[in-house]
């Protein structure tokens, strides 16, 4: 038995329980039934609540594990049991291509060619390459490549059960500077959804899964207060979804002027008419081929997803002249004016460049390094005139008010801040003059307090920061006027930004400047690729940049992770347990990782 059991009880109510013997606070065990049970969170509670007994425990602890260990002679079962994030993947890995036992490999394959008289494309076949994954050993694993850890969480509840979810989604950079993500956890999450419950519910995860507490970089969730203030009983650096903060502003905007409410209404009844209508969508598509139309159904939009309006305005004013035909013969519920078509135009005019960037953020790669900049070009371009503000003047000042209220604190967090300027795309032609001195001082600091870092041998790439300006200045070349796009923002505030004088001695502070003092790299190009073949020129600087790229900047992952939930717990598995459903969800977006094409 677990020498926690000596500061705990099991509740006499019910037995997934436990009482503290020193606070009477009750505690989930962790799991679902007796073979799942955790004591994680019990020894939690006794280091945040009770130092002087946990330090007790520790030692009780310590005692036990030596005792048994000196009975089996085999260590302590602290160092054989639960896999760390690290053993996970490290499980992936092949020998080193310069190990003997990767030379011995490729030298019996030869013989296997030259004996059989095999052709050398024997190699590339499917049989052949899943054969050697399967006999190929892999290495030990080293938790010490892991430079840090970014976390993605939320909270879901299914539709048709009564079921509760917590996610956790881990992603880093390998010392590859490639991308790493996988899912931690989707367990069952009972009770009230409160700081305390959840805070409770991380440490259970952490402590599953091995994670150092010093490796963990970031949580990012939603902007609920539960989860801001269990993130802050946690000690962890929590983010707030830039998604889900987008949507809040975007609302706030749409909102303020009736005129496009109204709007909104009606395209929802037009659509609404034609989804619960087969014979009304028939007739649709009879007049679409007539014009010689793709044949396409209208976009039904969702209250929290404000793009899904976009999207839904957007499918109804590309069939503008099929269904002025439809209602020549046959009946609406709602039919629009000249004016709101006029409208619809310049709101879709107005939302583009909010489109653009929840796209952007909701990619796979996207990390909190764009969000100040993407802000930064969004702001600028919401308080330019535009021909198209004609009718949505009031909406457009509305959504500019909330962006800046929303995100009010974004350029001066330093996650945020030092991210972006070991972004390669964007580096410190972002930040006012007073943050880039205080963000380089932020980051050499850092640099100077770090140990010294390993020596790379990455060729130089060649800046070609000066494309997109190219590009543009052809496309101003042109006769027809052109509308003024987010693109167009990013490329003026490069162009107003020049490198500030630096004066700095050590080798840390030079890789600084003269990374600097480069030309930012293309939008389009990969951060992490630069930094894998330019770790030569700037060691430290590519090691911290694998610290602070490593975070999302949405909690997308957690999102899409759910939305497999609801097709693995629907209405004919709605008796599901969530311990069954945690483990399919935990295959299906993991073993991809080990699936070779």
């Amino acid at each position: 038995m677990s020498a926690v059991w000596k500061h705990f009880k099991v509740s006499e109510k019910d037995a997934k329980t436990a009482v503290c013997k020193h606070c009477s606070a009750e505690l989930s065990r962790g799991g679902a039934s007796a073979k799942t049970y955790s004591t994680s969170s019990l020894i939690y509670h006794l280091k945040s609540r009770h130092p002087e007994h946990h330090a007790e425990y520790e030692k009780d602890a310590a005692a036990a594990a030596a005792t048994a260990a000196a009975k089996r002679k085999v260590p302590p079962p602290s160092l054989t049991h639960t896999p760390s994030v690290a053993d996970f993947l490290e499980k992936a890995k092949k020998f080193t291509s310069d190990s003997a036992k990767a030379k011995g490999i490729t030298k019996k394959i030869m013989e296997f060619i030259a004996l059989d008289d095999q052709p050398f494309s024997v190699v590339e076949d499917v049989g052949f390459r899943r054969l050697i994954d399967h006999i190929e050993p892999v290495t030990p694993c080293q938790v010490d490549d892991i430079a840090a850890l970014s976390f993605t969480t939320d909270i879901w509840s299914s539709d048709v059960s009564p079921t509760s979810m917590l996610s956790l989604t881990v992603q880093w950079i390998d010392t590859d500077f490639k991308l790493k993500k996988i899912v931690l956890h989707s367990q069952e999450f009972r009770g009230s959804h409160t700081a305390v419950a959840i805070s409770e519910a991380f440490a259970n995860m952490f402590d599953t899964w091995r994670i150092d507490r010093s490796k963990v970089h970031a949580v990012v969730s939603d902007n609920a207060r539960n989860m801001a203030k269990a993130m802050e009983d946690s000690n962890l650096k929590g983010i707030r979804c830039m998604a889900h903060t987008i949507q809040l502003a975007v609302n706030e905007g749409l909102l303020s002027q009736r005129s496009i409410a109204d709007v909104i209404a009606i395209g929802r009844k037009i659509v609404g008419h034609f989804k619960h209508s087969p014979l009304a969508y028939a007739r649709l598509q009879s007049i679409q081929e007539q014009f010689g139309m793709p044949q396409k159904r209208f976009q039904q939009d969702v209250s929290t997803r404000w793009n899904s309006t976009y999207y839904m305005l957007e499918s109804l004013f590309a069939q503008k002249r099929v269904l002025a035909t439809y209602i020549a013969d046959h009946d609406l519920p709602a039919t629009f004016t000249a004016y709101q078509w006029v409208l619809i135009e310049n709101v879709l005019s107005l939302l583009a460049p909010f489109e653009q960037i929840t796209k952007e953020i909701s990619s796979s790669d996207a990390s909190v390094a764009d969000i100040i900049p993407l802000l930064a070009a969004l702001k600028r371009l919401l308080n330019k005139e535009a021909e198209t503000d004609h009718g949505v003047k009031t909406t457009k000042s509305a959504l500019l008010e909330a962006v800046s209220t929303r995100f009010s604190q974004a350029d001066s967090e330093p996650l945020y801040c030092i991210a972006t300027v070991l972004d390669p795309r964007y580096k410190d032609h972002y930040l006012d003059e007073g943050k880039k001195l205080h963000t380089r001082e932020m980051i050499q600091a850092e640099l100077d307090l770090g140990k010294p870092l390993g020596d790379g041998d990455g060729q130089v790439m060649h800046s070609a920061g000066d494309e997109n300006s190219a590009e543009s200045k052809r496309a101003r070349t042109a006769d027809e006027p052109r509308t003024v796009s987010l693109s167009d923002m990013f490329d003026e505030i490069l162009q107003e930004n020049t490198p500030f004088g630096r004066q700095r001695t050590s080798s840390t502070a030079q890789q600084l400047d003269s990374y600097l003092s480069e030309v930012p790299i293309p939008r389009s190009n990969n951060p992490l690729e630069f930094w894998r073949t330019n770790q030569g020129r700037f060691p430290d600087l590519a090691q911290m940049a694998r610290r602070y790229l490593s975070a999302p900047c949405t909690s997308t992952d957690s999102e899409r992770l759910f939305s497999a939930a609801s097709h693995i717990i629907d209405e004919k598995r709605n008796r599901l347990s969530c311990e069954k459903a945690e483990k399919l969800l935990f295959i299906k977006k993991n073993l991809p990782l080990f699936l070779k094409k």
